[in-house]
């Protein structure tokens, strides 16, 4: 049962490293896509071979995972190695002096100090009549 679990996990390991070499194919350096295709080889014969351990083939979908985050880690840094999430996270940071709208506190006047106040139960159904507008 462990073994069907495992061939079924390395199926979606292929198809994973497949989608991501097709969509991604000018931005990975040949050496990677190289090693990459060796690691996708491995796992490709260790799950046709018919001696197959749980080990084995644990051994050769960790070595195939560890090159596809490899991957995942080139494409998404910059030519100066800083990561894009990053810079994306300093460049929305407001300026000295500016401040950003809090919205998660409540509009004044959206609603009346009785409804602001009043408690929902949250598994309650709520019906309501509809007409389809064409």
């Amino acid at each position: 049962k462990q073994m069907v679990i495992l061939k079924n996990q390395a199926e979606g390991l292929l198809r994973n490293y497949e989608d991501v070499i097709r969509d991604n194919a000018d931005r990975i350096p040949e050496q990677l896509k190289a090693q990459t295709g060796e690691a996708f080889a491995r796992l490709r014969e260790t799950m046709s071979s018919r001696g197959i351990t749980v080990d084995s083939m644990k051994a050769s979908m960790d070595h195939l995972q560890a090159k596809i985050l490899e991957i995942g880690s080139t494409i998404y840094s910059t030519p100066d190695g800083s990561s894009l999430v990053h810079e994306t996270t300093n460049s929305q940071e407001p300026e000295r002096g500016s401040q950003k709208p809090d919205h998660s506190l409540p509009v004044p006047g959206l609603f009346s100090e009785e409804e602001s106040t009043q408690d929902f139960d949250s598994d309650a159904t709520i019906t309501a009549d509809y007409e389809a507008i064409d």
